[in-house]
């Protein structure tokens, strides 16, 4: 049995997900998740997993078309997601949704169904 909330991507309606962000870096430690031994350095990859998943209901992993360094900003950088989401999810609405859950540092400028493969997995 799946753990509650884990993406079965054998499910028929799994689809992978692109978005568009903008960050200040100021305020991360780069993109990629980082654990030292008294808790997690802050990340975008980070802040995206943790913020995201009372939004979209289940957890999610995030894979950058690029990672950034820490204090490195970006603006318009791209990250593929996988998710099980109804049909008739919005993705005006649901990313509307993403930008109320995520801090201000961070910014969701656009969610697309993702057309083949970025090649960032």
């Amino acid at each position: 049995a799946r753990a509650a909330g884990v993406i079965d991507r054998r499910n028929p309606r799994c689809r992978r997900y692109w978005m568009v962000l903008s960050y200040e870096g100021g305020g991360f430690h780069g993109w990629q998740k980082q654990e030292l031994a008294d808790g997690p350095l802050r990340t975008v990859e980070g802040v995206l997993e943790e913020r995201l998943r009372p939004v979209l209901a289940q957890r999610v992993k995030f894979w950058p078309a690029g990672r950034t360094d820490a204090g490195v900003s970006a603006r318009g950088q791209v990250a593929q997601f996988d998710a099980v989401l109804p049909e008739s999810t919005a993705l005006t609405a649901l990313t509307g949704a993403v930008n109320a859950a995520l801090p201000p540092d961070v910014r969701c400028l656009s969610l697309a169904l993702a057309r083949g493969e970025m090649g960032s997995s």
